[in-house]
């Protein structure tokens, strides 16, 4: 089977199991299942902070841009970059696409 790939359509959620704590203006998210902590820079923070399931990658990058100086482009691009990334180590999960 072949791994879910990241879109900008795609709509990411935070796992609502794990520990979540703000270190200055990074994160460091501690997954029970796999006995892992994860530390996030400001922008991952930024983005796992808004992947609620409702807004999907585009939305982020947007919301993004807003918050740090980067193109439209650069800012999907880190976004699918850091939720494909976060899928991959199990904090995030991906319900579907628009």
């Amino acid at each position: 089977m072949e791994p879910l790939r990241t879109k900008p359509t795609s709509l990411p959620k935070r796992r609502e199991d794990v520990t979540y704590h703000i270190i200055d203006d990074e994160a460091l998210i501690y997954d029970p299942d796999r006995g892992a902590t994860h530390r996030l820079n400001s922008t991952a923070r930024f983005i796992w902070e808004q992947c609620d399931g409702i807004s999907d990658c585009e939305a982020i990058a947007q919301e993004l841009t807003s918050v740090w100086n980067a193109t439209r482009q650069q800012a999907c691009d880190d976004v699918i970059g850091a939720v494909g990334s976060m899928v991959e180590n199990g904090l995030l999960k991906v319900n579907r696409d628009r």
